[in-house]
């Protein structure tokens, strides 16, 4: 049995990113819905305008995603920074 597996490391670090990705657009939600706030930040994370803006429900989202988000960010910044890679193989019996 042949199985092309040429495309699956692509679409699973498309896939990690894509989840990633949708943790960060959550977080600009959370930022959108508050009321506009004169911070003296510059903060380049979001996460860190909303903790200092003290955003109502920030820490509870932040708590409930941890585990998740721990697993995800680690893999999509290897890839993303120090330009790791995913490789496929398949075992035959």
């Amino acid at each position: 049995m042949k199985c092309d597996l040429s495309k699956l490391p692509k679409l699973q670090e498309e896939l990690l990113e894509s989840l990633l990705a949708h943790i960060e657009d959550c977080y600009l939600i959370l930022k959108t819905i508050h009321p506009p706030v004169n911070l003296q930040s510059s903060g380049h994370f979001v996460e860190s305008w909303l903790k200092e803006a003290k955003h109502p429900t920030f820490k509870k989202f932040q708590a409930d995603i941890k585990s998740y988000r721990n697993s995800l960010a680690p893999l999509v910044n290897r890839i993303k920074h120090q330009h790791g890679r995913i490789r496929s193989f398949m075992m035959i019996k």
